[in-house]
C-alpha cells in the first residue's frame, strides 16, 4: 500500500510538472501571440501616421490654394471698383467745354507742383538730417 501511495504521489509530481511545462508553453504561445498583436498594431500605427500626414498636407495645400484665390478676388474687386471711379471721373471730364478741361488741367498741375514741392522740402531736410 505504501508503494501504491509512493506511485501516486511520483505521479502526482510528474502530472503537476506536466501541467507546469503545459502551463509555461501556454504562457510562450500567449507572448508570441501578444508580440504578433503589438508588430501589427506599430505597423497599423505608422500607416495611419502616414496617412494623417498625408491629409494634413492636402489640407494645408487647399487652405493656401484658398488663400490665393481669396487674394485674386479682393484684387480683381479692387481693380473693378478702381475702374469704376476712373469711368465716373472720365465721364465727368467729357462732359466738360474746353474752357473748363484747362482749368481742370492747370488744377491738376497746380497740385503735382505742390506735391513736387512737398518732397524737394522733404528731401533737402533729409540731406540736412544726415550732413
Amino acid at each position: 500500500m505504501e508503494k501504491l501511495i509512493e506511485k501516486i504521489d511520483k505521479l502526482k509530481k510528474e502530472l503537476d510538472t506536466s501541467k507546469e511545462v503545459k502551463d509555461v508553453k501556454l504562457l510562450r504561445k500567449k507572448i508570441q501571440e501578444n508580440k504578433e498583436l503589438i508588430t501589427k498594431i506599430d505597423l497599423y500605427n505608422q500607416t495611419r501616421k502616414e496617412q494623417l500626414k498625408k491629409e494634413q498636407q492636402q489640407i494645408n495645400e487647399q487652405l493656401e490654394q484658398e488663400r490665393i484665390a481669396l487674394k485674386v478676388r479682393q484684387e480683381a474687386e479692387r481693380l473693378a471698383a478702381e475702374e469704376a471711379k476712373i469711368q465716373v471721373e472720365k465721364d465727368s471730364l467729357m462732359n466738360l467745354s474746353e474752357k473748363e478741361l484747362l482749368v481742370e488741367a492747370v488744377m491738376a498741375l497746380r497740385g503735382l507742383y505742390s506735391r513736387v514741392e512737398e518732397l524737394e522740402e522733404a528731401y533737402d531736410g533729409l540731406n540736412n538730417s544726415i550732413s
